[in-house]
Order: structure tokens, then C-alpha cells, then sequence
């Protein structure tokens, strides 16, 4: 007979046990992940979720697996660090797909990636002409990266010889009317100098300020709430 009043317990160690593995193995976004990673991903989770409506004698079976697939994991980052080899079996490297204008056709069939697939993915990086792409290469992440031509490299200020300002962090001084004092002293500003800048920018009540930031420059800027049209334009 289970034991109802177990499975709060066990979910909480499951997400506990979760949380220290991640700790463990390091944390990676999905799209960072490689085939090995998303894998043991998948086996952790799956232990977890056994895990949390497991019977009293199941609990330690469960615990003790997604440990040591959390211990697998974290050793196998280690081997991959430090051998190449190892790195090649279990991340894989990067493929060459289009070199030079030139698409590779079996670097395509070895990658698994078809024509049109490939055209999704480029248009979503802005290039709806694959002309106009001279490297792709499939990273290890399943990530497609492009080297546009030459013709079509976006300009950057080196390009035109022009010495552009550095942008700054910008600071929230103010979220939803509240002052966050912490950031405005900071920034060595005071409350006084605040409600200062409040008048002199015509707001009349601070409860209306949605946000206002502040950089190193002290220039400050208010955004202040506003009512969304009755009827959807788009």
C-alpha cells in the first residue's frame, strides 16, 4: 500500500537531489546542450520524477541512480576537458556544411540536416538568399553558424572610421512607482536629487513612473504608465 503522506517528502528530495546535480554538472541552457548532455538530462529527470512517487523501499534505489548519473555526467565533462578524444566521442565536433559558396552534400547527409531545414534556419538569421552565405558550419550544440560573404557583412563603425560612444549599464533607480534605493546609491544619488528630476520632467505623481533608469552620464529617463488602446491594431 503506498504511503500518501511520503510523496510531498519525495518530491521535495527529487527536486533537492535536482538542484545539487545541476550545482554539480553545471548549468546549461537547452540550446548550449550537447546530445550527451540532453541525454543524461533526460535519464536524471525521469529517475526524479520515479523518484518523488516512489514506495519506501524504492526511495534509496532512485536516489542512489540519479546520483550516479549525475556523477557519470560531471566525470565525463572532466574526461572531456582534458582529452581530446574523449571530447570528439561524447560532445562531437564541428561540421563544415556550405565552404566558399560550396555545399558539402555528404557533410549534410552525415549531419542528418535537410535542404530545407537548413533554409529555415538561415531565414531565421536573416538570410532568405543562401547566395549570399559563404560559411555554415553545424556546431556541436546542433547551433548553425554563418559567415556571411563579404558583400553582405553588416558595417561596423571601424568600417567608416568613426569612434562611436561606449553604451553604459543602465541602472533602475525606480520600478512600478517604488524607488530602488540600493541602485540610486550607486549611481551617488540621493532621494532629493530624485524628486528633483521627477518635477523637473512634469510627472506629478510617482505612483505614475513605471521606470526610470540612470546611467554614469546622468542621464536619466522616466517611462511613465499608459493606458493600452480599448481595441487591438495588430
Amino acid at each position: 500500500m503506498i504511503s500518501y503522506w511520503i510523496i510531498p517528502l519525495t518530491s521535495a528530495l527529487s527536486l533537492f537531489v535536482l538542484f545539487l546535480l545541476s550545482k554539480l554538472v553545471g548549468a546549461r541552457t537547452l540550446s548550449n546542450m550537447s546530445m550527451f548532455d540532453y541525454i543524461n538530462g533526460i535519464a536524471i529527470g525521469s529517475i526524479a520524477a520515479q523518484l518523488s512517487i516512489a514506495q519506501e523501499k524504492e526511495i534509496w534505489h532512485n536516489l542512489i541512480a540519479m546520483v550516479v548519473y549525475g556523477c557519470m555526467t560531471y566525470g565525463c565533462d572532466l574526461l572531456s576537458e582534458k582529452f581530446k578524444l574523449c571530447r570528439v566521442l561524447l560532445v562531437g565536433h564541428p561540421i563544415i556544411l556550405v565552404e566558399n559558396g560550396k555545399f558539402y552534400f555528404d557533410n549534410f547527409k552525415r549531419a542528418h540536416v535537410e535542404m530545407e531545414e537548413f533554409q529555415a534556419i538561415v531565414r531565421q538569421q536573416g538570410y532568405f538568399d543562401i547566395g549570399k552565405i559563404d560559411t555554415a558550419i553545424l556546431e556541436t550544440t546542433g547551433q548553425i553558424s554563418i559567415i556571411p560573404t563579404a558583400t553582405e557583412k553588416p558595417v561596423v563603425a571601424q568600417d567608416i572610421n568613426i569612434q562611436p560612444k561606449q553604451d553604459m549599464i543602465m541602472a533602475n533607480i525606480m520600478l512600478d512607482g517604488d524607488v530602488c534605493e540600493d541602485n540610486l546609491k550607486r549611481m551617488g544619488k540621493d532621494k532629493t536629487w530624485l524628486q528633483k528630476e521627477i518635477k523637473r520632467h512634469k510627472i506629478t505623481e510617482q505612483s505614475d513612473i513605471f521606470l526610470a533608469t540612470l546611467d554614469r552620464d546622468d542621464n536619466v529617463a522616466f517611462y511613465t504608465k499608459v493606458k493600452p488602446p480599448k481595441k487591438d491594431i495588430l
